[in-house]
C-alpha cells in the first residue's frame, strides 16, 4: 500500500513541512507569550493572525485558526473533506499497519476491496495503527459541522516528523491545491522569539517516532 503523498514532489513536500514547522513554532511561542502574559505578545499576536490568513490563502485544503480560552492559544488544523469516509479512503486508509478504525478490526483485504460498511463515519474518525516499534499509536478526527470541515486532533512532535499518519494526512491535502506564490517563510522574521525553538525543545525530549512507509 503506497501513502498518501507518494506521488507528490519531493520538492514540494519539502517545502510544505518548513512551512508546517514554522507555523507550529510560532504557535507554540504564542501560547507560551500568553501564559506569561509578556509585552511583546501584542505585536507577535498581530502577525500571527496574518499567518494564518496566508496560509489559508496558500492551503486551502489544509485550513487553520486558533482557540483562545483563557489559559492558551491552540493552534486548530482543519481538513476540508467531503466527509469523514472520503478522508478515508482518500487517505488515511493508505496509511501502512492500520489495525482499527472506528473500533472496527481493519486488514490490507478488506481495505483493498474498500468493505467499510460495518464501520461508522458519521461524526468521528478514530484510527489505530502499529508503528515502528510494534507499539499501538492513535489519530483522531471529528466533523465540526458550524464549519462543515473535518479537525484534525494532534500531537505536536508528531506534527514535526514527515513519517508520521499526521504529517503525511495534511500533507496530502494541503498539496492537493496551493499557491507556491504565498510566502509562509516570512513570518518567522517578524517574531520576537526564536522561531526553531520549539521543534529542538521536542526533539530533546525523544519524542520523536519513526513508521515504516512505503515511498
Amino acid at each position: 500500500m503506497k501513502s498518501p503523498t507518494y506521488n507528490i514532489a519531493d520538492e514540494d513536500l519539502q517545502s510544505f513541512h518548513k512551512d508546517l514547522i514554522l507555523l507550529i513554532n510560532i504557535s507554540k511561542g504564542i501560547d507560551k507569550e500568553y501564559n506569561e502574559a509578556r509585552r511583546e505578545f501584542i505585536h507577535d499576536f498581530i502577525h500571527f493572525k496574518k499567518l494564518l490568513g496566508d496560509w489559508n490563502k496558500k492551503y486551502p485544503n489544509l485550513l487553520v485558526s486558533h482557540k483562545e480560552d483563557g489559559m492558551q492559544i491552540k493552534l486548530r488544523i482543519f481538513i476540508n473533506s467531503k466527509s469523514l469516509f472520503e478522508l478515508f479512503s482518500e487517505s488515511a486508509s493508505r496509511i501502512p499497519n492500520l489495525t482499527v478504525v472506528n473500533g472496527v478490526p481493519i486488514n490490507h483485504a478488506k481495505i483493498e476491496a474498500k468493505d467499510f460498511s460495518d464501520i461508522n463515519f458519521s461524526t468521528k474518525l478514530s484510527i489505530n495503527y502499529i508503528d515502528q516499534e510494534n507499539k499501538n499509536n492513535s489519530l483522531t478526527f471529528k466533523l465540526v459541522k458550524d464549519f462543515n470541515l473535518i479537525e484534525l486532533y494532534y500531537n505536536y512532535p508528531d506534527m514535526f516528523q514527515k513519517t508520521t499518519p499526521e504529517f503525511e494526512i495534511c500533507a496530502y491535502y494541503a498539496l492537493k491545491q496551493f499557491d507556491p506564490k504565498i510566502n509562509i517563510k516570512q513570518y518567522g522574521k517578524f517574531m520576537c522569539f526564536d522561531t526553531d525553538k520549539f521543534e529542538s525543545e521536542f526533539q530533546g525530549l525523544g519524542w520523536q517516532r519513526k513508521y515504516n512507509f512505503i515511498k
